[in-house]
Parts: structure tokens; sequence; C-alpha cells
């Protein structure tokens, strides 16, 4: 099989485009409320397509790699002959004169009705491939709420470790509740990955 950086088993992740489309489906991911409450620590409101378009420009001028993430071809829900966007993911740049450290930190988002598929897994599993195999990072990061149990299930299993728990340090719909921040080792990766006998390209779902 030839190298292809950019697909895993059932994804393909491709570039943010300077296109209406592209800014239509961003917004369109925005306003799931839900989904933007477990990504954002700003004061939660109606998202407008300025703020959408601020996002995909973020995502294809702003990150060290920033991907519409978009499911294959008659692969599970899309039966049709094209892939069709299920969400964005990115590696955030390095703050201020740190890029030396190399070190990211990874943003996520699926549309609703792909949740819960082993999407978001497949996705993570393949960025985290490209952060360490192609960008040459050391370390990649993952920050969740303490009220997004899935979440912090699903960063362990994916082999990152809790570095840090900033305690009640969110406010959402009337409690307080910590901001957890995962982890995870160029070396650390490297062994999962000879333990699982798997490359990340050819990655399939968790």
């Amino acid at each position: 099989m030839a190298f292809d950086p950019f697909h895993s088993a059932r994804l393909t992740y491709r570039a943010m485009e300077d296109a209406d489309d592209d800014n239509t489906f961003l917004h369109s991911v925005q306003l799931d409320i839900e989904a933007l409450s477990v990504n954002t620590r700003n004061l939660l409101a109606p998202q407008n397509k300025v703020q959408s378009k601020k996002l995909g420009e973020f995502l294809r001028d702003g990150c060290l790699l920033g991907v519409i993430i978009c499911l294959n071809p008659g692969t599970d829900l899309n039966t049709t002959a094209e892939a069709v966007p299920i969400g964005f993911i990115c590696l955030k740049l390095s703050e201020g004169k740190s890029s030396h450290s190399r070190a990211s930190s990874i943003g996520l988002s699926i549309v609703r009705q792909y949740q819960n598929r082993g999407y978001g897994s497949e996705a993570i599993r393949w960025i985290l491939g490209y952060g360490f195999e192609m960008a040459g990072l050391h370390r990649v990061g993952i920050e969740a709420f303490g009220f997004n149990a899935r979440a912090l299930h699903l960063y362990e299993k994916l082999g990152f470790v809790v570095e840090g728990r900033r305690r009640e340090e969110v406010w959402f719909r009337g409690k307080w509740h910590d901001f957890v921040e995962f982890g995870m080792l160029e070396s650390e990766w490297r062994k999962r990955q000879e333990e699982e006998g798997k490359s990340w390209i050819d990655d399939t779902a968790a």
C-alpha cells in the first residue's frame, strides 16, 4: 500500500478550505451547544457565522495541523460515493517562544450524529501518530472538564496520563467542576504502538 498519512481505517483528514461550504459545516458543528459546552471554558452564547469563520481561519492558519475529519465513502453511516465531513481535529501551536520544547495539544469536535461510534478515538490515535512520527513532537496533551466522564475514560483508555487537575476551575450549569489535563510522551506512544502491533495510519477504532 502506498504511503498516505492522511487516512486511517475509516477516516480521511483533509485541509480546511477557504470556502463557504467548509465555513457552513463548521458553523453547523458550533451550533451544537451540548458539544460546544465540553470544548470551551468561555461563557456559552449563541454562535454566529463570523465566529465560525474565525474557527476555520484558526484551523487553516493558526495550528501546527488543523484538518476536517471525513467519513470515507461506503463506511458505516456514509452510504454515498463521497467523503462526508463529520468533525475537525487539530494540533495547536506552542505558545510564545516555546517551540523548541516540541509540545502540542489536541482540539477535537465530532458532529452529534457521528458520536459514540469510535470516530473520535480513531482520529485521536491518528493525530498522535502524525504528531510523533511526522511532526517530531515530544509531548502531546489533551484536556477535559470533570463533568465529561466519557472523555475522561476515553483519554485514559488511549494511553494519556493525568498530569494535572485544577480543582473547581469551571463553572457550568450551577456547579463547579475540575479541569483535567492529560499528556502523552513520544516514548509512551511508541511503547504502546509496539504492544498493540499496528500502524497509526491503518489504525482501527477503539
